[in-house]
């Protein structure tokens, strides 16, 4: 077990290979409730992963095992402080999450007393980027618990374009994808990996 921090506040555990089916590998990781309270934020962030990039095209496959998990995916082109698409992924237990070619990951506990349990494979192979996340202090968006104890969205001023960012629940796996060969082989199911295939805006 690994655990880890956000600036030194919002502390999660990872579990990583626990095991094992061919080339893909089987993690954990445990969100524990505490809000980070960043001045950057004007809030009390939700806790949350650090967040990384993947090395292009690859993909991963959340499951939640416990509470409820927010799931955070940006996308950039050329210039990782100009983003083209920002996801906001609402989970409950069982249900699936893709993160999809060319996106980030953070996942977020919203709950206030409950810790977030999740599971994911991904290929051995696939590397974890943190750069960007370290450089631009998080994700284009804090998502923050305000005064009245509201969940809002914030805006990171260390980024150069944002776009607008959507709310999406996560639709069952599809036929084509429950075999999870398309974590070894994401370009052979680029069709079906897209954001209208693998969700729907709340």
């Amino acid at each position: 077990m690994e655990r880890k921090s956000v600036d030194g506040i919002s502390e999660y555990d990872v579990c990583r290979g626990e095991k094992q089916k061919g080339n893909l590998r089987y993690d954990l990781t445990l969100i524990y409730p505490k809000r980070l309270g960043r001045p950057a934020c004007a809030g009390r962030e939700l806790p949350r992963t650090f967040g990384h990039y993947h090395a292009k095209g690859q993909v991963e496959l959340f499951e939640i095992i416990s509470g409820r998990t927010l799931f955070f995916m940006q996308r950039y082109e050329n210039n990782p402080r100009i983003i083209k698409e920002a996801y906001l992924v609402e989970a409950d237990e069982k249900e699936k999450v893709i993160i999809l070619p060319d996106f980030s990951v953070t996942s977020m506990n919203p709950q206030k007393k409950k810790i977030s349990l999740t599971s994911n494979w991904i290929n051995i192979k696939v590397k974890n980027d943190y750069k960007f996340f370290e450089n631009l202090k998080g994700n284009c968006y804090y998502i923050v618990e305000d005064k009245n104890k509201n969940i809002t969205f914030k805006k990171n001023g260390k980024y150069q374009k944002i776009p607008k960012l959507i709310l999406l629940k996560p639709k069952k796996l599809s036929a084509e994808l429950r075999n999870l060969d398309f974590l070894n082989n994401p370009k052979k199911y680029k069709k079906f990996l897209t954001v209208k295939n693998c969700y729907k805006k709340i």
